[in-house]
């Protein structure tokens, strides 16, 4: 609930409008404040209320006997952009953690061996005012013991917030949040006003009062454990061997796009060996994102028409392997990432490894729910077909997890792009060049900050496609059928799109090619069947061969990300591609104190332009 504007407020308000020039606002942040201030002397907004636990005994700290182990991880998300398969979001807008020790240190152990556990909370620092969600969970381990050649490290694990690979639950660990009821078998979280509503011209916002926002009396809920571990995987672009049904087997990677390999960087300074500054820098940074030696790269042209969708044999795809190479097993625990035991045993055990291939049942129904009469509930975002099959589902298809998204990466802001230019005093040092590196691959974020430069999120979607094409959709998929896979081929559907705002409908721009005549129409229909306002498309002309005339996904580099059944998720390119060994590690445990795991380095390329059919036209959307 927000706190409303006093009349004192009010007449303080009134008064300053009154006059030219303004006084500055004063606020009192002290704790007699006849208004409150929330955070520090900004006008933001802050969320209090009471989180409750009950699950699992928390482990012991290794450290501190008699102490619980872990903390309690608060995710802020827009309400209207929630992670997958509901929203788009790869990352919270924002993050608080609890101390275990704090959470347990009066907990009550209950009859059937679970214990239960309560304690007040704040989250503040809301800059932005909106409508939010909480998400929370329990991360149980803060340490990974890890035997290797007679030796025993504790390597740090748990949660990190700027550690990609480390920010997300694990098997064993407790979720929840601020939910509507925490009983029931489907998760809906409890809308979460920040700021004063304001209604313009029929559109509502929200609005940050001068005095900041309070929302109190909200609980948070943690009671689900989480059943599974994060797959460690790999994308693979030509043949590798796996184990199915007991026996070897050579898999032909399904990759349509063109494989290269990362050049070497511009000419290092003698004495840095560190790149020298100047454009070449600029466009190399541009291109591959600063990434080590051995990243692999895939291209993918701008615009690819899709001909053939009741098939899908024509769409851009890739493999995806779940079983990695025992050394990146171990670089992996060396980052602090919990790994499945198989994977760091014998990396081909077929037991237990693979992904878990199933229709997502987004709204956890019972069934799948694809029809308008259901609101193409769990219908995949655009992956559309052709099939007769699917005509009374006006071809949408379903999710299959792994879901995919394919997310832009950040490209150097001016700021970057001067280091990258003049460099510090004509050079970069290492430290410069790494903090660069990290930035360049991380997935760009809303930025409007810079009107000249503004930042817009892009995404497009991919699936895991069964049977390796779009028939393989058809029974008993619709029925929730799953199974386990060694190699998924993922089929990339090259529609851009440009996230504005939280609102699907409104803020979302969805930028596609010209199409075939007949595909075009039954994109629109598609698109329009999904609430989609915005699209941006220009028609092929074939006099002119002009990239800018053609629309498509926006040119970068892209990374992908795989999102489990269990909310639990794994990017590339991410950190494992090369991160510092650990504090108190072996000297050679790494070559050269850099840990090294390659194959997560990986990233898709967009680039270039490939001329549509001369027949080719922009879809039409039709206003629901």
């Amino acid at each position: 609930m927000s706190t409303r504007t006093s009349l004192a407020t009010m007449t303080l308000l009134a008064l300053a409008l009154a006059q030219c020039d303004p006084p500055p606002l004063q606020r009192n942040c002290d704790n007699d404040a006849a208004i409150a201030c929330p955070y520090l002397n900004e006008p933001s907004g802050r969320i209090e209320g009471t989180l409750i636990y009950r699950g699992p005994p928390p482990p012991e700290s290794p450290s501190r006997r008699g102490v619980a182990s872990g903390r309690v991880v608060l995710l802020l998300f827009e309400y209207g952009n929630p992670p997958p398969p509901q929203g788009s979001a790869t990352s919270a807008v924002s993050v608080q953690t609890i101390n275990a020790a704090q959470l347990f240190s009066e907990a009550v152990r209950n009859a059937d061996g679970t214990v239960t556990a309560t304690i007040p909370f704040q989250f503040p620092g809301i800059t932005r005012a909106g409508v939010y969600q909480l998400r929370a969970f329990y991360s149980r381990n803060e340490t990974i013991q890890f035997d290797r050649d007679g030796a025993s490290l504790n390597i740090p694990s748990g949660f990190h917030p700027l550690f990609s690979v480390r920010n997300l639950p694990v098997a064993g660990d407790v979720a929840g949040g601020a939910l509507e009821d925490p009983s029931s078998s489907i998760a809906r979280y409890v809308r979460i006003p920040i700021g004063d509503e304001v209604n313009e011209n029929g559109r509502t916002r929200f609005v940050m009062p001068p005095e900041g926002a309070v929302a109190d009396h909200v609980t948070v809920y943690l009671g689900r454990q989480i059943p599974t571990e994060r797959p460690i995987f790999r994308i693979v672009t030509d043949e590798t061997t796996v184990m199915r049904n007991g026996a070897m087997t050579t898999v032909a990677a399904p990759s349509r796009l063109t494989p290269v390999d990362i050049p070497a960087p511009p000419a290092l300074d003698a004495q840095t060996m560190a790149p020298r500054p100047g454009v070449e820098l600029l466009r190399y940074a541009r291109d591959w994102g600063l990434q080590v030696a051995g990243t692999r790269v895939l291209d993918m042209v701008r615009n690819p028409v899709i001909v053939e969708t009741p098939l899908g044999a024509n769409l851009p795809a890739l493999g995806a392997l779940f079983s990695v190479d025992a050394d990146e097993c171990f670089t992996a625990v060396l980052a602090g990432v919990q790994v499945r035991r198989d994977c760091r045993a014998n990396p081909l055990a077929e037991a237990t490894s693979g992904f878990l291939e199933l229709a997502a049942d987004v709204n956890d129904n019972g069934s799948i729910d694809l029809t308008a009469a259901s609101g193409h509930v769990d219908a995949h975002p655009s992956l559309v077909s052709g099939s007769p099959f699917f005509a009374a589902n006006a071809g949408r298809l379903p999710w299959i997890y792994p879901l995919v998204i394919v997310s832009k990466l950040h490209e150097p802001n001016a700021a970057e792009r001067r280091l990258l230019l003049e460099g510090q005093n004509g050079r970069l040092d290492a430290a410069t060049l790494a903090r660069l590196r990290t930035a360049l691959n991380r997935a760009e974020t809303l930025d409007l900050s810079d009107p000249s430069d503004p930042r817009y999120p892009v995404i497009f979607f991919g699936s895991v496609v069964p049977g390796g094409a779009t028939t393989g959709f058809l029974q008993p998929w619709a029925n929730g059928h799953r199974q386990l896979e060694n190699v998924l081929r993922v089929a990339l559907v090259p529609f851009g799109v440009e996230v504005r705002g939280p609102n699907r409908a409104t803020d979302w721009h969805v930028i596609v090619s010209p199409q075939l005549p007949e595909t075009a129409d039954r994109l629109g229909r598609a698109l329009s069947a999904a609430g989609f306002q915005n699209l941006r498309c220009s028609e092929f002309d074939p006099q002119y061969a002009d990239d800018s005339q053609f629309t498509g996904l926006p040119q970068g580099r892209y990374a992908v990300n795989f999102i489990g059944p269990g909310g639990q998720t794994w990017a590339l390119p991410n950190e494992l591609g090369a991160f510092p060994a650990p504090a108190g590690s072996p000297a050679d445990l790494c070559p050269g104190g850099v840990c090294r795991a390659p194959s997560q380095s990986f990233f898709i390329r967009v680039r270039g332009v490939e001329l549509p059919f001369a027949e080719a036209r922009c879809p039409t959307l039709t206003p629901r």
